[in-house]
């Protein structure tokens, strides 16, 4: 990574207001001597204003309610993981119905045989 690239990404997070002072600084120092990071701090900082000022305000209650359904879907989440819980696992699931059909099958000759033979005697 070349210094500027190191300091260009200083920039992106200063947007966010995420520096400490020494790094703030250490920018600050950078840019009295480098164009190409004062132009790409320039383009940053209109950006940030030009999407300050057309920000509208959020609806009342907005928060409120995403963090009520994002709390009713992790219920929702929780209450399928239970109920998966007893459940036959997947790769399992056409053996144990093939495995019942043939028990079903067998049973159901058993005693189609067992009838014919009291029938027969």
């Amino acid at each position: 990574m070349t210094e500027c690239e190191r300091y260009q990404e200083l920039i992106s997070r200063m947007a966010d207001e995420e520096l400490t002072k020494s790094e703030r600084a250490a920018l600050s120092a950078h840019m009295e001597h480098c164009s190409q990071c004062n132009a790409m701090y320039a383009v940053f900082s209109n950006l940030s204003e030009i999407i300050g000022q057309d920000a509208e305000p959020l609806p009342e209650g907005l928060h409120e309610n995403i963090m009520a359904d994002i709390r009713r879907s992790a219920i929702r989440q929780r209450n399928v993981k239970e109920h998966r819980r007893f459940a036959i696992p997947k790769p399992f699931r056409n053996v144990v119905t093939a495995a019942a059909c043939a028990a079903v099958v067998i049973f159901a000759a058993k005693g189609m045989l067992n009838e014919k033979m009291n029938d027969t005697s």
